[in-house]
C-alpha cells in the first residue's frame, strides 16, 4: 500500500527508488558482525547471504546497532554518466512520452467510436504483465502506467526483499505483508509456501485492494494468500484518507489533513487489537513496507512482537520520518537486532534522505536452512 500520515495514522506501501549495499567497513550489531561475502549480486543469488542471525552480506551504516539512530552518509557524488543519465532519467522519460503520446492517439480516436467497442476492446485484452520473480510463473495486471512500469518490476527493485522471503519462509509460516499494495511480494511468498502457510495481505487503498484481489485470484494463490482491506496504526479508529491518485498501484495516500484528489473514511487497526479481535494467526515473519509511519504501527503491535513465534521482520524506513529513530530500540526491546540494511540511493539525481531496508532477527532464533 502506500499511505503517508502525520505523527499518528497509517501508512502502508513502497516507493520505486533505487538502492545498493551499504559499502563494507561499517559497524554491525554483535549477533550479525559474521562477514558473509563482500559485492554481494542481485538477483536471486543475494538470497544465499541472508539466514536468521545474519543480514545476508547487507551492512549496516549506522555505527552501533544500539544506537537506533538513522543517518545519511555525507557523499561526494561524483557527475552522472551517460549511462546514468540514460538509465534514470532519459529511457524513463522517452518510455513514458511515448505511452502519452499512443494514449493521445487512442483519446482521438475514441471520440469517434461508442463506448461499447473501447469497453469490449478492453474486456478482449486486458492487460497482464509477468512479475520478474526469479522463480517465474507469477504475473500481476497491469491497468496503469506505474503497474506496467513499476510493480511488475518489484524483484528487481528490492532483491534484498526478495532474498528475505526466499531465505526464511518455511513451510507453516505466517506472514504478515503490511503494505501490500497490488501483491508483487504477496504472490512471491504465497508461491513459496502454497499449501503450507498463509500470508496476509494488508491493503486499505480500494483502488490497490481491487488489482490485489484480482492478482491473488489471476495466479490461483487464494488458498494462501489471504487479501485484508484494513489499515494498520497504533490505535484503532475511524479516519480519512486523501488519495493522491486513483490509479492502481499508486502511492503516498495521505491520512488526516493531507492533500488528494479524493477523500473518503478509513478504518484503522492497532495490529495487536486486530489480531485478538478476528483471531489472526501470530505470525512467523512480518514485512512493514508504508511511507511514514512505521514506528506508530509497530507501537501498535506490542503484543505480536513479544510472541516467540515472530522470528523476522523486513521494514522500510527513511531519514526523517516520525519515530524512524527509535525503531531500533523498539525492536529491541522485543529482542530483535538489526542484521542488515540496504540502502535506495542509487540513483545520482536524487539527493535523499534515501528509504532503507532493514532485516531484523530474533536474537538465539535458529538460522535458515539452505535450501
Amino acid at each position: 500500500m502506500d499511505i503517508a500520515l502525520p505523527q499518528s495514522g497509517l501508512a502502508l506501501g513502497h516507493r520505486g527508488r533505487a538502492h545498493r549495499l551499504v559499502p563494507d567497513g561499517a559497524a554491525v550489531p554483535p549477533a550479525a558482525s559474521r562477514r558473509l561475502g563482500r559485492g554481494l549480486p542481485r538477483g536471486p543469488r543475494l538470497a544465499r547471504g541472508l539466514a536468521a542471525g545474519d543480514g545476508g552480506g547487507m551492512r549496516t551504516e549506522t555505527a552501533t546497532a544500539g544506537t537506533g539512530g538513522q543517518r545519511s552518509a555525507a557523499r561526494t557524488r561524483p557527475a552522472p554518466t551517460l549511462a546514468a543519465r540514460w538509465r534514470w532519467r532519459w529511457r524513463p522519460r522517452l518510455r513514458r512520452a511515448a505511452f502519452e503520446g499512443v494514449r493521445g492517439l487512442f483519446a482521438l480516436a475514441a471520440r469517434a467510436a461508442p463506448d461499447f467497442v473501447w469497453l469490449a476492446a478492453r474486456e478482449a485484452r486486458p492487460v497482464v504483465r509477468p512479475l520478474d520473480w526469479p522463480g517465474g510463473g507469477l504475473c500481476i495486471h497491469a491497468d496503469s502506467w506505474i503497474e506496467y512500469e513499476k510493480r511488475a518490476r518489484s524483484c528487481a527493485k528490492e532483491p534484498e526483499t526478495v532474498a528475505w522471503i526466499e531465505r526464511h519462509l518455511r513451510p507453516g509460516d505466517v506472514v504478515y505483508d503490511i503494505g501490500a499494495n497490488v501483491g508483487a511480494y504477496s504472490l512471491v511468498m504465497g508461491r513459496i509456501l502454497q499449501g503450507s502457510g498463509r500470508v496476509y495481505a494488508f491493503e486499505p487503498g480500494f483502488p490497490n485492494f481491487a488489482q490485489l484481489c484480482r492478482n491473488v485470484a489471476l495466479n490461483g494463490l487464494a488458498d494462501t494468500v489471504v487479501p485484508l482491506q484494513v489499515a494498520l496504526s497504533d490505535r484503532t479508529g475511524l479516519g480519512e484518507l486523501a488519495y493522491s491518485s486513483l490509479d492502481s498501484g499508486a502511492a503516498l495516500h495521505t491520512l488526516e489533513g493531507g492533500r488528494g484528489r479524493f477523500r473518503m473514511p478509513l478504518l484503522s487497526y492497532a495490529l495487536d487489537e486486530l489480531v485478538e479481535r478476528f483471531g489472526l494467526e501470530p505470525p512467523a515473519h512480518i514485512k512493514l513496507d508504508v511511507d511514514g509511519i512505521e514506528h506508530a504501527v509497530l507501537l501498535g503491535a506490542r503484543r505480536v512482537l513479544a510472541h516467540p513465534r515472530l522470528r523476522t521482520l523486513s521494514v522500510e524506513t527513511e531519514d526523517g520520518r516520525p519515530g524512524a529513530e527509535r525503531i531500533d530500540a523498539l525492536l529491541r526491546a522485543h529482542g530483535f537486532v538489526l542484521a542488515g540494511e540496504r540502502v535506495h540511493d542509487d540513483d545520482p539525481f536524487h539527493p535523499g534522505p534515501y528509504v532503507r531496508n532493514r532485516v531484523y532477527v530474533r536474537e538465539g532464533a535458529p538460522r535458515s536452512q539452505e535450501g
